[in-house]
């Protein structure tokens, strides 16, 4: 089998901001964000990406994807002291791998969808907002998040030697197998404000819930 052809940018440029609109791509590897310390930043926008492998090494990474559709991708790599937007996506068989981000800026992923994807050895460690995502099927294992967390629904897959660490509201937990995952931070209250968090049908082995001075929210846990 060839090596598949890098993605070529230079057409997509904008003021020194790639920029990707209503497009197919797909069978190439996208490293377009090569930079030890300047800002790159690309934005893509009702996009499709499939069989794409996105290995980037940048000191200040900056990635906005809305309404686009990721099939059978792979994300790698470092946006180090970057920034994600993430929103209205859908990612299908998708494969994350030693993918880092301890950007100064908070990352936000919402109103998307992950189908039977993998991730691992995923390390984001700056403060991320993770809301009206669902996860469904699939595998995360070995990895670290630092997040506002709030209602999301994770259903049918395995969560594996994971350290969560932030504010967790209205999550929703559908025959989940939890291992050596270890949640720490603030839980939903029972208020005007604050919804539970529901385990439902869940398996756990070594789930470990860590609070800090605030009461715990959390029912159905099996």
């Amino acid at each position: 089998m060839s090596e598949r052809a890098e993605f070529d940018v230079s057409g997509y440029m904008k003021d020194g901001v790639i920029c990707l609109e209503n497009m197919k791509i797909e069978d190439c590897i996208f490293k377009a964000l090569q930079a030890e310390w300047k800002k790159k930043i690309v934005k893509m926008k009702n996009c499709t990406f499939e069989n794409v492998t996105f290995d980037n090494q940048c000191g200040r990474g900056y990635a906005e994807v809305s309404g686009c559709e990721f099939v059978k991708c792979s994300f790698t790599g470092t946006l180090g002291k970057g920034k994600i937007i993430v929103e209205n996506s859908l990612f299908s068989e998708c494969l994350f791998e030693d993918f880092h981000i301890y950007g100064v800026d908070t990352s936000m992923i919402f109103e998307s969808k992950f189908s039977e994807c993998t991730i691992q050895n995923v390390d984001f460690m700056w403060w991320f907002g993770i809301r009206g995502i669902e996860i469904d099927g699939g595998i995360i294992k070995n990895s670290r998040v630092k997040a506002a967390i709030m209602e999301n629904i994770f259903s049918n897959l395995c969560m594996e030697n994971i350290e969560m660490l932030g504010n967790y509201d209205g999550n929703k937990m559908n025959d989940v197998k939890l291992k050596n995952v270890t949640m720490s931070g603030k839980m939903g209250e029972k208020n005007l404000t604050k919804q539970e968090n529901v385990f439902d049908n869940c398996n756990t082995e070594e789930f470990i819930l860590l609070k800090n001075n605030l009461s715990l929210e959390v029912k159905d846990i099996n």
